[in-house]
């Protein structure tokens, strides 16, 4: 029996990807379906996923070879296929509805003289129009979707032959493949179908519209928009690659003319949207074809995050360096960071390097070692910089390295020297602060988006793992998963000491803990957290407490809440620490709002009083505080402890 067989091209977007191969396997046509990936940063998930899928294919590939190579890769491995009767095309972030792939397959069974069928394609609404197949513009020489973004009325539900079809979904003989041959790599990505449909007129193949069949498409999801850096690098390039091998004197003649239109059009939507790097890359692209290159390699080359400390707003940009280097899996990361906070990152896998720094260089404007840092910043030759602190100043730094692109917070004016500017808040029911970061990895906070996880991220490397079990070996044998973790300090690091932001009661709370419940009690901390510890432990005399504050560091503390039950703290670094690690929490929030702050684990939960003083914390600035932590004293130790109880229990719990 003969098979349609679907190319489905991946890379980096593996959830997109499973949509449509689901919606592919869901029709009852004989298919098989051959995934390329293009060098993916989770292409390993991807393949042990795909792999136990009846007829289904997998090509890893060994780096991104673009939309047309990576496609060529799929229909040369199809065409090798026994049975393979059509070659369907279709994007990773596009979905076949209502058996359209039976559809398009009875219709080129049933039509002969058709090489080449575009269905109609929707935006994912399944009421507006993507595209009902594509009309040459004979002067511009371009291919335009008809129908793009006009809610479907009927005006396109006529079969009809068209001058092109959309690479985002086509199906393909074979035969067409032998006459005309296979994408033009040299493309990379945009107009390569373009360019195919072209070719394929020239040699009589016939191209048709189909309205029966239905595809539904996101778009853009891979590469990002027309005019972000990645497509404004191919816009002009490749259209003068289409011109070149296709135009003839009238065409030439009309489109100098128009490319000058077009390009003092494009300077002013760049200028006014601040995409100053955007457009670099569209010259750039301009002067590899006249300088007759074919360099695909646009992507940013060497990107520095600069996130220098708490350890806690550290840990909550992780989600953010993760998917940082998803959208550049190419490109080397470094990321500048302060002592106090570098050891959480010493494992992390998403950064390249780090740039391990005295933090307090810039907070109290050290001049000689900012030079020497700037010195050799600027030999690494970064592309893009994300600055994850909302400072003019640190700003202005990115700026003399020699970033082309600087992506950071605007709050209040501090958005200087910055190519994109992201919205900052603080204190507010509004944007999770991680969400924020992430919005400065390029995610939009305000909308959903698939695979992304908000929650901080630790790792351990394997020898620290075996270091703990050997350290920990006696007290967790005896202890595990009996441990209520306790961290009674907090708001210390190296721009400001704050003992203001830690709830005045935990001593008390402790005493109800081992009179009432049969868990040890850790106390965890560093630094002048021993001070609330010693309270404790002077004013509860138990076995059942072990204090280890000023004894461990980040990744022992972040071993030993991995194995507790539970976390009590205020707002701080632990707090984020157990998140990280997959540990309940309750924290008792007070100068700070939790509301942008508090993890976003389902089993978390914070205590605060909004009293009309609080926050009082805000943008690095803390008052001081003339109420006497009212904020904190109307948080009694009975009502800590009674929330407690619940969590221990797994009774449901309302913030």
């Amino acid at each position: 029996m003969s098979k349609v067989a679907c190319i489905v091209l991946n890379f980096n977007r593996r959830k997109e990807t499973l949509h449509c191969m689901e919606s592919l396997r869901a029709d009852p046509v004989p298919k098989s379906i051959i995934v390329v990936d293009n060098n993916s940063y989770d292409q390993k998930e991807l393949g042990i996923e795909v792999s136990s899928m009846k007829d289904v294919h997998f090509i890893p590939l060994n780096k991104n070879f673009g939309f047309a190579e990576g496609n060529n890769r799929g229909i040369k491995y199809a065409l090798g296929l026994d049975k393979t009767s059509l070659i369907f095309i279709i994007n990773n972030d596009a979905w076949i509805a209502d058996n359209a792939l039976s559809k398009m397959n009875d219709f080129m069974n049933a039509n002969s003289d058709v090489s080449i069928l575009a269905p109609k394609i929707y935006f994912s609404d399944h009421k507006t129009i993507w595209a009902a197949g594509c009309r040459l513009n004979y002067l511009r020489l371009t291919g335009t979707n008809r129908g793009r973004r006009v809610k479907d009325n009927g005006l396109y539900d006529k079969t009809e032959e068209v001058s092109c079809a959309s690479g985002c979904a086509m199906m393909i003989r074979p035969s067409v493949f032998d006459t005309v041959g296979f994408f033009d790599s040299d493309f990379f990505s945009y107009f390569e179908d373009f360019d195919f449909c072209l070719r394929a007129r020239n040699k009589k193949n016939k191209i048709v519209y189909f309205p029966e069949a239905h595809v539904l498409h996101e778009g853009s999801l891979t590469a990002g928009g027309e005019f972000d850096i990645f497509s404004s690098f191919y816009r002009y390039r490749n259209r003068l690659m289409v011109i070149k091998k296709h135009a003839n004197i009238l065409q030439i003649l009309f489109n100098i003319g128009f490319f000058q239109v077009l390009i003092l059009r494009d300077f002013f939507y760049y200028i006014y949207s601040g995409k100053f790097h955007a457009y670099y890359r569209l010259w750039k692209g301009l002067f590899d074809f006249f300088s007759g290159g074919k360099n695909n390699n646009i992507y940013p080359e060497n990107i520095l995050i600069i996130k220098l400390s708490a350890i806690g707003d550290v840990l909550m940009a992780t989600p953010a360096i993760r998917e940082i280097r998803h959208r550049y899996s190419s490109a080397k990361i470094f990321h500048l960071i302060g002592k106090w906070s570098s050891e959480i990152m010493s494992a992390n896998p998403n950064v390249d390097e780090l740039i391990v720094i005295d933090e307090n260089i810039f907070w109290k404007k050290k001049i000689i070692p900012i030079i020497e840092l700037l010195l050799k910043l600027r030999k690494k030759k970064i592309d893009i910089v994300f600055n994850m602190h909302w400072s003019k100043w640190i700003n202005f730094f990115a700026l003399i390295i020699g970033a082309k692109d600087i992506i950071g917070f605007d709050r209040d004016g501090s958005a200087g020297f910055l190519t994109k500017k992201i919205p900052y808040s603080e204190g507010e029911k509004g944007p999770h602060q991680i969400e924020q970061y992430l919005a400065i990895a390029g995610n939009n906070v305000s909308s959903k988006i698939s695979g992304v996880k908000k929650v901080p991220e630790i790792f351990f490397r394997e020898d620290e793992a075996k270091n703990y079990n050997g350290k920990f070996k006696e007290f967790l044998t005896k202890n595990r998963k009996n441990i209520i973790a306790v961290a009674s300090g907090g708001g210390s690091n190296p721009k400001s000491s704050m003992p203001m932001r830690r709830w005045p009661f935990y001593s008390e709370l402790v005493g109800k803990i081992i009179e009432n419940m049969p868990y040890h009690v850790v106390l965890l901390g560093q630094g002048t957290d021993k001070e609330v510890a010693d309270k404790i432990l002077s004013e509860n005399k138990s076995e059942r407490i072990t204090s280890f504050v000023d004894r461990l560091d980040l990744h022992e503390n972040a071993y030993l809440l991995q194995n507790s039950l539970l976390l009590v703290c205020n707002d701080s670094a632990l707090m984020h620490i157990a998140s990280a690690v997959g540990t309940k929490c309750l924290s008792i929030f007070g100068p700070t709002a939790p509301y942008d702050k508090a993890p976003m684990n389902k089993e978390h939960v914070y205590m605060y009083s909004e009293v009309a003083c609080s926050p009082c914390y805000k943008f690095g600035s803390f008052p001081e505080c003339n109420r006497q932590q009212v904020c904190f004293k109307s948080i009694k130790p009975n009502e800590v402890f009674k929330i407690l109880q619940k969590m221990v229990s797994g009774s449901g719990i309302h913030k």
